[in-house]
């Protein structure tokens, strides 16, 4: 869904490349589902060199068409002189603890993107300890046994949230992108606790 979203934007565009950042790029599982397109180039940063290496062994694998490039770091080490098309942060705004730092994140994204480029964002949502939260998990315990996670595996997951895992409830989500400058943010996609968000920053009028 989340190439999609961002082909029907950026197909619009124009014929030249386009330029994407994506944020948490470690593992390369974005880099992977996004690479097949030959007129995108994507740009993958994330602070851990063994999640970028991981990411270079999956990327070395398989033949995509875009042109990838890595960077080990935080989206401020970053050219700030360029500007993309789009971004994607995936999985990791959940991993900063306080709202001001999430919100640090998405305001540095937005710096980096182009008046009318869109943020695609997903991240764990809710609070477990609450309905609906705690039936969402319960749901979601019970679709990884199904998939053959272990009951350990579960609890230590389960027991990650709210030690090394912060989620937000889902107002206070939309909340940040609009407070980081984004507007018209839309869920397009939820699964058990997992939110997935688009959001413009706003300037040029985006292709109908």
């Amino acid at each position: 869904m989340m190439e999609h979203i961002l082909a029907a934007h950026l197909d619009s565009e124009s014929d030249a490349q386009a330029e994407l950042l994506i944020v948490g790029a470690g593992g390369g599982q974005e880099l992977l589902t996004l690479g097949t397109r030959g007129n995108w180039s994507l740009t993958g940063v994330d602070p851990s060199e063994a999640m970028l290496e991981l990411a270079r062994q999956r990327l070395e694998r398989v033949q995509l068409n875009a042109a990838i490039s890595l960077t080990q770091g935080t989206v401020q080490d970053l050219d700030h002189s360029k500007r993309y098309a789009a971004a994607t942060c995936i999985l990791v705004l959940h991993f900063l603890q306080e709202p001001a730092q999430k919100q640090q994140l998405l305001e540095e994204v937005y710096d980096r993107l182009q008046d009318g480029g869109i943020l695609i964002a997903a991240a764990l949502c809710g609070d477990i300890n609450r309905i609906p939260g705690s039936l969402q998990m319960k749901a979601w315990s019970y679709h990884m046994h199904a998939g053959g996670i272990t009951e350990q595996e579960c609890e230590w997951f389960q027991n990650s949230i709210g030690n090394t895992s912060f989620p937000v409830p889902e107002h206070t989500f939309q909340d940040l992108l609009h407070s980081s400058g984004f507007t018209g943010a839309v869920r397009f996609f939820s699964s058990y606790l997992i939110e997935g968000w688009f959001a413009v920053k706003p300037g040029k009028e985006a292709a109908e």
